[in-house]
């Protein structure tokens, strides 16, 4: 994931990075960056990317993962697009940030040490449904079934493995959308407790 990260940071600013490896020798990583001759801005100008929705002033994203290389790349990328960035390296603390902090959104690794990330979700959507649909999950193809089917059955967003700049910023597009609409009866029981309260203080 590291790389494709580092390919679309390269290829925006019009260079490239590519590998060479030879047996029982390892592997080299080559990264070429075009040289902008001064008074020359303009001659290496990066395409134009992807139209994105510009993050609320103060917008926030918890990122999830017990990698600290993939927190630490996420982070980056995230900072650049405008967020502000909180970090967890397993389930537990994820639970602890989310009860004392509203986040934008929460990139969600599925397996982690400890609860994974799915448990994170069920528990997440068990005491706030809204927060719950603020989770991405950072999947690869190595999924299980199992993993392949909570996703699906509950609609939740996933940014796949690897993926590039362009993907994390359509995700995160997509789930902004989907945050949008509230589901039937959602927010109820709430409105349904705040009502019998006033009742029951009117009574007394």
């Amino acid at each position: 994931m590291g790389l494709s990260i580092c390919h679309g940071i390269a290829t925006e600013h019009g260079g490239q990075i590519w590998t060479e490896s030879a047996l029982g020798k390892g592997t080299t990583f080559f990264v070429e960056l075009p040289i902008i001759p001064p008074g020359d801005v303009t001659a290496a100008k990066p395409p134009t990317p992807p139209a994105v929705s510009v993050p609320a002033k103060g917008g926030r994203i918890l990122v999830l993962d017990d990698e600290a290389n993939i927190r630490n790349v996420l982070t980056l990328s995230l900072q650049r697009m405008g967020y502000k960035v909180d970090t967890a390296g397993n389930g537990l603390d994820g639970l602890k940030l989310i009860s004392a902090a509203a986040y934008a959104f929460i990139l969600c690794d599925i397996r982690m040490p400890g609860i994974s990330g799915l448990e994170f979700y069920a528990k997440t959507q068990e005491k706030n449904p809204r927060t719950a649909r603020k989770i991405i999950f950072i999947t690869g193809d190595s999924a299980s079934k199992a993993a392949r089917d909570f996703i699906e059955r509950n609609k939740v967003h996933c940014l796949r493995k690897p993926f590039e700049l362009s993907d994390l910023q359509q995700v995160l597009q997509e789930t902004g959308k989907k945050q949008s609409f509230r589901r039937p009866g959602e927010g109820f029981l709430h409105k349904k407790r705040i009502k019998e309260h006033k009742r029951h203080k009117k009574d007394l």
